[in-house]
């Protein structure tokens, strides 16, 4: 059979897919975490030829399988315990094996985030497909799929089978027959691909279009990976095989961004303008970094303990800080790069003259009309970063800095991409920031799932019952809103949003402490916040009905007592 299967295998990474072309002519030498970047005979050793499939050692590959767990972001979680731990786990215990509907979505869940980087409605009209089957359908067809590759073991006619289900495309299939037989059936990417079939021009660039010839050729490759390796104690899968290709192509991308000179940018110590309590916040020209006239801002991050443990983590998280600054500096502050040394970490962002939100928000409320244009620009960058399956998680005012205070031209930027969570405690995010945040701008769900895996409270089921999507954002949104209406925040701490009966005494008067006394918002900005600080996720606003909602928001005649302050 040769049919081409070219759009229904073409599942790349999403995240791979946005770096700019620029980035892949980077050189994509590998090292491990504890080498300097100097070294250039140890460059050579770890450069990507010699972590190809015929030249990996059993030591570098059960390294990099190590290592891929520190690199999946805390919203993947959920999906990624489904796939890899819970979903197979089940499969065995049942005496003939078959997927639920719910195991379905889950999946279907996974691939959109780890999956081909579609447009959002994409997979909402998919995972509204999936969403079609019924239990049963879906039992029958997958233990009749299971049944055919055990007695049979014909890959292309179990697609078949599977492809029965609606909104299962060969794609989802091979992901269905891999949760079944993660020993021998990985998941069939594009960098799985790309990887096996090395090319050493194009690299992770390189296009191909999958056949019948092809599958059976990655197969091939995945159990010759498999028997190489699987010695001295090590029992390599096919899944295995997998997760390392993820881990090398996320290193090799955020090698790529690093930039040598930031380290040297700090020779003196006066150039420092803050310290954040776990991070040393430093204003050099960029020309010490080769990127232009003005300044920038490097945080440099000393490696504690704490920082060590999460480093694979954050290194993930900076290339979304790349990817966003890339696709609209308008609303994003600009990442310029990393580096590290035996002792620190550092990151180079652009620098904001007039500092953070909260800093520029004084005592009193702003006039309507900045709080309506704040407002569009920050929808606007979270409907990008939605559409790129990027949730901030922690918006708040000290996370948006203020390119442009005057009145009647704002400007401001969205900051902190997920990095300082990785690297400080729950509770605070003081890495990537101008100044400590306040709490009280989490979404109930954020702040939920938070205080539990902090170890505060025993629940069973963590994975489904505090979990969080993009509407997270939505809510914290609401709540920068209030703050820069009323001059005050709306929480004072997360432990308010924890206390349901609070919440929701706190949420049902939002209405009335919005028009009451000298109101900055008419009518209009007031329902529309209200659409936003809904404490149940699923009728909140997303960011497409938010903007939506913002053309039916009509400016008021009143004035407030107070307008926007220029920062001192």
């Amino acid at each position: 059979m040769a049919t081409r299967l070219w759009s229904l295998f073409s599942v790349p990474t999403r995240i791979y897919t946005w770096i700019n072309e620029s980035v892949m002519n980077i050189s994509s030498r590998i090292l491990p975490d504890d080498q300097d970047d100097d070294d250039d005979k140890k460059r050579q050793l770890y450069s990507m030829k010699n972590l190809l499939p015929n030249n990996i050692t059993t030591e570098e590959f059960k390294a990099h399988l190590d290592r891929y767990p520190n690199y999946i972001r805390d919203v993947y979680q959920r999906a990624e315990k489904e796939r890899f731990v819970s979903i197979p786990q089940r499969l065995e215990d049942r005496k003939k094996r078959f997927l639920t509907k719910e195991e379905l979505i889950y999946l279907d869940q996974w691939i959109q985030k780890r999956g081909t980087a579609l447009k959002k409605e994409a997979h909402v009209a998919n995972a509204k497909q999936i969403n079609r089957n019924s239990d049963a359908t879906v039992k029958k067809r997958t233990e009749e799929a299971y049944k055919h590759y055990d007695k049979t073991g014909d890959i292309i006619q179990t697609f078949e089978i599977l492809k029965e289900l609606r909104g299962v495309s060969y794609a989802r299939a091979s992901l269905l027959l891999s949760v079944a037989y993660p020993e021998t059936l990985p998941f069939f990417s594009r960098p799985l691909y790309q990887w096996t079939h090395w090319d050493k021009k194009n690299g992770w660039e390189q296009e191909f279009t999958w056949t019948e010839d092809t599958y059976h050729q990655v197969l091939q490759k995945v159990k010759d990976l498999k028997d190489k390796h699987s010695r001295n104690g090590l029992m390599v899968k096919a899944i295995d095989v997998e997760k390392v290709v993820f881990v090398l192509k996320h290193e090799t991308l955020i090698r790529a961004l690093r930039i040598k000179k930031i380290k040297e940018s700090l020779t003196k110590d006066e150039n420092r303008i803050n310290d954040t309590g776990q991070a040393f916040v430093h204003r050099v020209p960029r020309k010490c970094l080769g990127k232009g006239d003005g300044s920038v801002v490097v945080k440099r991050i000393p490696k504690t303990p704490q920082v060590l443990n999460s480093r694979n983590r954050f290194l993930a998280e900076v290339s979304s800080s790349h990817i966003l600054s890339k696709k609209n500096q308008d609303y994003f502050v600009e990442f310029l790069g990393w580096n590290e040394d035996k002792h620190n970490l550092f990151i180079a962002m652009e620098y904001v003259e007039y500092g953070n939100l909260e800093q520029n928000l004084g005592r009193g409320p702003w006039k309507e009309k900045d709080i309506k244009e704040t407002t569009r620009q920050l929808l606007n960058g979270l409907k990008i970063m939605h559409d790129h399956g990027i949730v901030h998680r922690d918006l708040k005012p000290q996370n948006i800095l203020v390119v442009s205070n005057s009145p009647g031209m704002i400007q401001v930027k969205i900051t902190d991409f997920g990095i300082s969570k990785r690297l400080s405690d729950r509770k605070t995010t003081v890495l990537a920031t101008v100044n400590i945040g306040t709490p009280g701008y989490k979404a109930p769900e954020v702040v939920q799932r938070w205080d539990v895996e902090d170890g505060q409270h025993q629940v069973a089921n963590i994975d489904s019952r505090y979990s969080y999507t993009h509407k997270a954002d939505l809510w914290s949104l609401g709540c920068i809103i209030f703050r820069m209406a009323k001059g005050k925040p709306l929480f004072d701490s997360d432990t308010e949003v924890l206390n349901e009966k609070k919440l929701k005494r706190r949420v049902t008067a939002v209405n009335g402490l919005l028009t009451e006394m000298s109101p900055s918002m008419g009518t209009g900005g007031v329902g529309f916040v209200q659409k936003l600080i809904v404490v149940k996720a699923s009728s909140r606003y997303d960011a497409d009905t938010a903007l939506e909602g913002l053309a039916q928001w009509v400016i008021s005649d009143h004035r407030p007592r107070s307008s926007l302050r220029e920062r001192r």
